[in-house]
């Protein structure tokens, strides 16, 4: 529904199917909350969106119907979106396929045994993905000066994906699966480095905690982190971004330096703990939102 124009509003919802069981929330009477079609060499460009709640019909071998739960482009480097906060979708095969994601949120997803997750034929920069599981989050993806934390159940990246500058944590299986894949100037707390034949790169052991508090959606690194100073601006000089666009402004919005060394992961910024206590308190609880093909009521966390 967009083509060669850019976009900007609050919200793109889609629908789950209610029969589906297995978690997907694919089938038949799911929609996705958006689809892409470009034309004559222009970007589009989708900037500011929530895109939430949306899966794709059941698994056949058009990539139409089983890819792209969440945004279906036909572009694997005209297709932007920009800013946006990506959650609580479903699918078969990729929440986004053939999209391209700079500064973006991708949390709270899950998509049983599927292929690039987050990303399948696309690039990621300057961005955060976080408790996503199911399968893994990139396929033949690039991804640049990304923080990816709490990944479950499948592989960080197959089918030859590249990943530079990045940072990470806590995932429960082995780094990479099947495919050559590159990664170069990364931190990663995987405890099995497995490369296939024509892999390359090379991976720091993260030894410590990175980040500042991932569980309150704070991505920032401690000042212990092996992330700082790890990173090399050359690889963000191979991203070509849209005119008027540029990788050169990290999550938070703040720049990021084109000369000597980087920080690795999404966001420069580096803090130094000054330690004590959080309390949490609620008078009606928190609500905790259902997966899809979820068949209830919410649950109240209180």
């Amino acid at each position: 529904w967009a083509v060669n124009e850019k976009v900007a509003m609050e919200t793109a919802v889609g629908a789950y199917d209610p029969d589906q069981t297995n978690g997907s929330g694919a089938g038949p009477a799911a929609i996705r909350p958006v689809r892409i079609q470009t034309s004559a060499g222009k970007p589009v460009i989708l900037e500011g969106f929530t895109i939430t709640g949306g899966s794709c019909h059941e698994p056949t071998s058009a990539n139409t119907h089983n890819y792209g739960g969440a945004v279906l482009g036909d572009s694997s480097d005209r297709t932007w979106l920009v800013d946006c906060e990506i959650t609580a979708n479903g699918g078969f095969r990729g929440i986004t396929y053939k999209v391209c994601l700079l500064r973006c949120y991708v949390h709270d997803i899950h998509v049983p045994n599927a292929k690039g997750m987050c990303s399948w034929l696309g690039t990621v920069v300057n961005s955060v993905v976080s408790r996503v599981s199911g399968g893994n989050p990139f396929c033949s993806a690039k991804v640049y000066n990304s923080t990816l934390d709490n990944v479950s159940n499948g592989q960080v990246a197959t089918e030859t994906s590249w990943l530079y500058n990045s940072v990470l944590m806590r995932q429960s299986a082995n780094f990479s699966d099947s495919g050559s894949n590159h990664v170069f100037n990364c931190v990663c707390n995987s405890k099995e480095y497995h490369f296939w034949a024509g892999s390359s790169g090379n991976v720091m052991e993260a030894r410590i905690e990175q980040l500042v508090a991932p569980i309150l959606d704070d991505y920032r690194l401690v000042n212990t982190s092996d992330a700082i100073g790890l990173g090399d601006p050359s690889y963000l000089e191979q991203v070509a971004v849209p005119e008027g666009y540029d990788v050169w402004t990290d999550f938070h919005g703040q720049p990021i330096p084109k000369t000597g060394r980087i920080n690795a992961g999404a966001i420069q910024e580096v803090v130094t703990p000054a330690g004590g206590r959080m309390t949490f308190t609620a008078s009606v609880g928190v609500v905790g939102y259902p997966s899809p093909g979820f068949k209830g009521v919410a649950n109240d966390y209180a």
